[in-house]
Formats: structure tokens, C-alpha cells, sequence
């Protein structure tokens, strides 16, 4: 572990290994140390065999986003970051190492980074792959926005849009057998209404 790299300091999070609240330091090239346990993760993706592949970057601190009624808080959680003049939505495998970032523009416009290798649906990695209920939503923001009114259940999306989302649930069909209710909250427009139609079948009847 080299702690004297040039690596820059992002924010304070929590530990996934002792439970502190903020002793954990994220830095910019992915590596995290926690000062309470001396915890180290290189941020490192690794490949079946183990061996190290291209390191994911994290760009951006996250910050308050008032016109979507966004804490700090959420955005810390999420690994919603803003740098410069976009969002930077990570992406996180299984084992919670960033792997790809959706970036969005002021303008609207969006694009995927890195390669979001586990299939992973965004916010999933911050939730148990069972419980009561788990809330899908077409967009990152809306995941976010869903934990600030109800904290109390986990809330995820869909990486790709309205168009794949069926594709993209039929690849965590473990996760939504875990649940014992899915509730699919896409957009109210064809798009969305066809999306949640198309999904809720890969559901038994009932679970959505």
C-alpha cells in the first residue's frame, strides 16, 4: 500500500469494513484508505483470474442538488458527484469498485464511461440482495430522489434507459427473486408504460 501517491482527496464515507460513519477517505484515481481500521482498497478492477485490470476513476465531489431536492448526504451515498459543468453518476461492481460513470450534461445529454462489468443496476451495491421491497426507476436521479422520501426501502435504476430495461432486469433476476415486491416506478410515457409492462412479466404474478 502506497499512501504517498499523487493521488487527490475527494471526500470522508463510510467503511465497509469497521461500519464508521466517515472514516473512510475516497480519492480521485479510486483507492480508498479508512483511518479507524486502515482499511485499504486500491480501486482496482480484477478480472476472474484475479489479475488487476484498468483502474476506475472517480471525478467530481458530490454536492447539494437543489432543483432535484438532493442532499449532500444522498449524493455522498450515490456517488453522485458534480464535476465541472456535468453529473457523474457512478457505477459500482459487486464488491463496490467504481467501474463506469453515466455522465449527463446541463444540456441534457448523456454517455457511459468505463464498462459496467457485473451487470450491476445503479445503487445496487449500496443494498441487500434480499428483503420487504425494492423500487426500480428508469433513472439515477430518480433512485436518489426515491431514497430521500422513503430512506426506509432500497431504490435502484436501470442503467441503459426505458428501451433496455428488460434486458437489463433479465441479467438480476437473482436480485428481484430476493425481494418479496418489486415496484417498477418508470416514466409515465409510452416508453416507460411499455418498459414496466415488458418487465413485470419476468416477474411471478404478484411480486410486481
Amino acid at each position: 500500500m502506497d499512501l504517498n501517491n499523487e493521488s487527490a482527496f475527494l471526500y470522508h464515507t463510510s467503511c465497509p469494513s469497521c461500519g464508521s460513519s466517515d472514516g473512510n477517505s475516497v480519492y480521485d484515481d479510486g483507492h480508498t484508505y479508512c483511518f479507524v481500521c486502515n482499511h485499504f482498497d486500491s480501486g482496482e478492477l480484477r478480472d476472474d483470474s484475479g489479475k488487476q485490470t484498468k483502474t476506475a476513476m472517480l471525478k467530481g465531489t458530490p454536492v447539494r442538488l437543489k432543483k432535484r431536492g438532493l442532499s449532500e448526504e444522498t449524493c455522498r451515498k450515490y456517488r453522485i458527484h458534480k464535476d465541472g459543468e456535468t453529473l457523474r453518476m457512478h457505477y459500482l461492481t459487486k464488491t463496490g469498485q467504481v467501474c463506469a460513470a453515466k455522465i449527463k450534461t446541463k444540456d441534457k445529454d448523456f454517455w457511459m464511461e468505463g464498462n459496467n462489468t457485473d451487470h450491476q443496476l445503479f445503487g445496487q451495491n449500496l443494498f441487500p440482495d434480499k428483503g420487504t421491497r425494492l423500487t426500480i426507476y428508469e433513472g439515477e436521479l430518480d433512485a436518489a430522489s426515491g431514497w430521500e422520501a422513503q430512506p426506509k426501502w432500497p431504490h435502484v435504476s436501470i442503467p441503459n434507459g426505458a428501451k433496455a430495461a428488460k434486458k437489463s432486469l433479465q441479467r438480476v433476476l437473482d436480485l428481484l427473486q430476493g425481494y418479496e415486491e418489486v415496484v417498477l416506478f418508470f416514466d409515465n410515457d409510452e416508453a416507460g408504460r411499455q418498459a414496466a409492462q415488458e418487465c413485470a412479466e419476468l416477474l411471478p404474478p404478484g411480486k410486481a
